[in-house]
């Protein structure tokens, strides 16, 4: 059985749910994610939101897709994930 499941994170893409075969990918945010034998290992690097709208459209859009993926996931059933990474938020500006 493979260790990384290349195809089950795949198509985080830049606003809009993954389909089978769909090869669009986020210019910046980035996803690995591996199977082990009791849990998925799930690291991301999210793009930052930055100031501007633009910036924040951008963000919304990731954050929509990876939410897409996620729902996917929990609905096929799937084992426990441990997710980590930069997830680019902060409670404060500075």
């Amino acid at each position: 059985r493979p260790l990384c499941s290349v195809d089950a994170a795949r198509n985080v893409l830049l606003g809009g749910k993954a389909t089978a075969g769909n090869q669009q990918h986020h210019p910046e945010g980035r996803l690995q994610y591996l199977r082990f034998e009791s849990f998925d290992l799930m690291n991301t690097y999210v793009p930052n939101n930055g100031w501007t709208e633009e910036r924040h459209r951008t963000r919304r859009q990731w954050d929509e897709g990876l939410a897409a993926f996620l729902a996917d996931r929990s609905a096929a059933g799937q084992r426990p994930l441990v997710w980590c990474g930069d997830l680019n938020v902060a409670h404060k500006p500075e």
